[in-house]
């Protein structure tokens, strides 16, 4: 057991200090994840429209929704799949998902262990998971 505990000690003091690569990472993973929203297609939720079968086709392919909230005012919906194609490990999702908390990119979930939200979707008939994205906070 003595030898075990000084080998992990060994290994850990080789190292140099992690918190330089842990930035970095947490960088360059945010910067991906913004690559990836500038791309993403959004769509647009309308309250109580009977709009055609072809947006029910446009809201399955769609990586996330614009939803207006009072006045003029929109919410970002990210869909939980989109971000689950974009990054499939997942701890590295987990990862990003609390680092874009921290950052003021993502709202915080509807409980303490999840970062997501449900929503209903009159269209779709079901229930969606999704992430609630400032867009004002990427920019910056």
């Amino acid at each position: 057991m003595t030898d075990a505990m000084d080998q992990l000690t060994a290994n850990v003091s080789d190292k140099p200090e992690g918190g330089g690569d842990r930035i970095k990472s947490d960088d360059t993973l945010v910067a991906e994840f913004k690559r990836r929203v500038e791309e993403a297609k959004f769509v647009r939720i309308e309250r109580n429209s009977r709009k055609p079968y072809c947006t029910a086709k446009r809201l399955k392919k769609a990586d996330g929704y614009i939803q207006a909230t009072r006045l003029g005012r929109v919410r970002y919906l990210l869909r939980s799949k989109a971000l689950e194609r974009w990054f499939p490990n997942v701890t590295t999702r987990k990862h990003l998902s609390a680092v874009l908390r921290s950052r003021g990119i993502l709202k915080a979930g509807r409980r303490a262990d999840t970062s997501t939200r449900q929503i209903h979707i009159a269209l779709l008939q079901k229930r969606v998971s999704y992430y609630v994205l400032l867009r004002k906070r990427i920019s910056e």
